[in-house]
């Protein structure tokens, strides 16, 4: 498994653990693209969760400090 298969399971697991409880599911994923299907109702705070996620992907999971 290389580093953009990682990035990418560890990133659709974290959106479908956090849209799993407004009925929220992904429907397709076709590159950087992503569709989703929800309640009207959900629509607004489904779209902050998975804005919120994808905007902050590229940040690394785990932080170290090297001391010099």
């Amino acid at each position: 498994m290389n580093n953009l298969e990682y990035s990418l399971g560890t990133l659709l697991g974290n959106l479908s653990k956090e849209l799993q409880n407004l009925n929220t599911r992904m429907l397709i994923q076709v590159h950087d693209e992503l569709i989703f299907e929800t309640k009207k109702e959900n629509a607004d705070k489904s779209l902050d969760i998975i804005k919120n996620v994808m905007e902050n992907a590229h940040k690394p999971v785990l932080h170290l400090s090297v001391p010099l």
